[in-house]
């Protein structure tokens, strides 16, 4: 057994993921024979980062690799790892311990420590993980390490985007990923990245007006401010923790959460303001930053390649994210209903972004009334979306909404349905009759090509 399942043993935390090296025999037998016992999936790994003969193994959260040493012994396989913490390992047979780069030492003080000056050029996304681990472990960086992630920061854009896309999501599934990314970003690493971000340093701060830190910074603060309201430690999310955890939890693609996802676009939310910024009278506008950086994040999204439903999400969180600072704090439900209807199924995410947003727009002016306020609103939306069933089915299909409207096919029909679907999760629209009168109403008064 190597790698980070031996660290993880030393130091007695949970392990769900392992790696094998086979000595003596054939990759396959073993493979074979752990799936005989534990059950199971298995298929060959391929890639720069795994041998000819790799056997990954999954099953219910498990993960297992099965594969021959990449030097010609034990020794060159373990120096050839990226910190010494990983590059230990047991004998099975006789629970032998190996360590020849002084691991022990360095899980002890609490270090992370490069096993060669080569490995960050060898393997350029050790770079992100080095920073993942620290924060995992609750370990430091040491001088060398840090001293050469300072020099070598360029080098991430040699890795391919999948794999830094799998390393900043992990990075992202962390309590505290805000820290984490500010280093990568102060390296140098997160500007290789996310460009883009680097844009926001030019949006000056506005402490008379909305917010307290540049563009940039105040970025940063909203992804902060979001992970404490994620804790869900205050009295006011008690009835919903279960059922927004379970939320937060849920799969979107490739195996990412949604939390994961609402992070990010938190991160980005604000991509769209240095080109949109313009200056009136002394004053700054940024008038549509929301819906240009819901098209900056969408070429983000591709960059990283991550899937259809989450590239579609990113976009829905950040063109929206404005909008729940214009419902009322009295009597809002009518405005929530209408805000339910134009977002769900991301309702949840973008209310906790603006939540997160408003909260980290104003330093020190903050008052503890604008913040229960703020509280109260966005839990009253957040437990509306949560609570709320879609309809099974529209009164209505396409076709007969061509009929009803006289209309050809194109998207004259989209706009229908989606106005009438909003207008069901509103109780404006009940059933058939309703719905034709509701479109024969609203519809024609649209000056819609048909």
């Amino acid at each position: 057994m190597v790698g980070g399942a031996v660290r993880d043993l030393l130091v007695g935390r949970e392990i769900s993921d392992y790696d094998f090296l086979v000595s003596e025999g054939s990759v396959a037998d073993v493979a074979k024979l752990l799936v005989n016992n534990l059950g199971g999936k298995f298929f060959f790994l391929k890639g720069a980062n795994y041998t000819a003969k790799t056997i990954r193994i999954i099953k219910e959260g498990l993960q297992i690799d099965i594969s021959e040493p990449k030097g010609s012994n034990l020794q060159e396989d373990l120096l050839e790892r990226d910190f010494t913490i990983n590059s230990m390992a047991i004998r099975m047979s006789d629970g032998a311990l190996f360590d020849s780069a002084e691991g022990i030492r360095d899980l002890i003080n609490k270090k992370i420590r490069l096993t060669s000056d080569l490995a960050f050029i060898k393997d350029p996304v050790r770079l992100i993980r080095a920073y993942r681990f620290v924060a995992e472990m609750n370990f430091q960086l040491d001088e060398r390490t840090s001293i050469l992630i300072m020099e070598q920061a360029p080098l991430i854009s040699q890795v391919p985007s999948e794999r830094v896309r799998d390393e900043i999501f992990k990075i992202l599934n962390l309590k505290n990923s805000s820290n984490v990314l500010y280093n990568l970003y102060k390296v140098g690493i997160l500007k290789v990245i996310f460009p883009e971000l680097t844009l926001l340093e030019r949006v000056s701060a506005e402490p008379q007006r909305f917010h307290h830190l540049n563009g940039l910074e105040h970025s940063f603060e909203a992804l902060r401010c979001l992970e404490r309201i994620l804790l869900l430690k205050s009295p006011i999310w008690q009835d919903i923790s279960e059922k927004l955890t379970f939320y937060l939890n849920h799969i979107i693609g490739g195996g990412r959460k949604n939390i994961q996802l609402l992070k990010l676009a938190t991160l980005l939310h604000d991509v769209g303001k240095p080109i949109t910024m313009k200056f009136d009278s002394n004053k700054i506008s940024y008038l549509n930053h929301d819906h240009e950086g819901a098209i900056i994040v969408e070429k983000i999204a591709r960059r990283m390649r991550l899937s259809k439903s989450e590239i579609k999400e990113l976009k829905h969180l950040v063109k929206n994210h404005m909008q729940p600072i214009f419902i009322p704090i009295e009597n809002p439900e009518a405005h929530i209903l209408k805000f339910l209807s134009k977002t769900y199924p991301y309702t949840v995410n973008i209310t906790l972004l603006s939540l997160a947003d408003r909260l980290s727009s104003r330093g020190q002016k903050i008052t503890l009334s604008y913040i229960l306020e703020r509280y109260r609103l966005y839990k009253k939306i957040i437990k509306t979306a949560l609570y709320y069933e879609p309809p099974k089915r529209l009164p209505l299909n396409g076709k007969e909404i061509m009929n009803l409207l006289n209309l050809e096919p194109g998207p004259a029909v989209g706009i229908a349905l989606k106005m009438l679907k909003g207008a069901m999760i509103r109780g404006e629209v009940k059933d058939e009759e309703d719905a034709k009168a509701f479109l024969l109403e609203k519809f024609n008064n649209l000056k819609i090509k048909k």
